[in-house]
């Protein structure tokens, strides 16, 4: 690194002046934009059939049955484990 040069700050900004700025043009580049528009992308694949959708639909739905099940069933164990304990606690 050059001596004479500080080092900048962090989060300190540049400031240039516009004399010292030169545009260029492109190649192939001209001031009348384009005649046509872009091409459009490639077309994603179709996502799932319906009978696909209705299946994942159907087993996400069944999983969140099964953990709140699940909860119920510990919640009432629980609540039980303490019914039975001694009154001094």
């Amino acid at each position: 690194m050059d001596p004479d040069k500080r080092k900048p700050q962090a989060g300190a900004t540049i400031q240039v002046s516009l004399d010292q700025v030169q545009l260029v043009e492109l190649e192939g580049a001209s001031g009348r934009g384009r005649a046509v528009p872009p091409p459009l992308p490639p077309q994603p694949a179709p996502a799932a059939s319906p009978a696909e959708l209705r299946a994942r639909v159907a087993l996400h739905v069944g999983v969140i049955v099964a953990f709140v099940a699940v909860a119920i069933v510990a919640g009432l164990a629980v609540g039980g484990v303490f019914r039975k304990a001694p009154a001094d606690r």
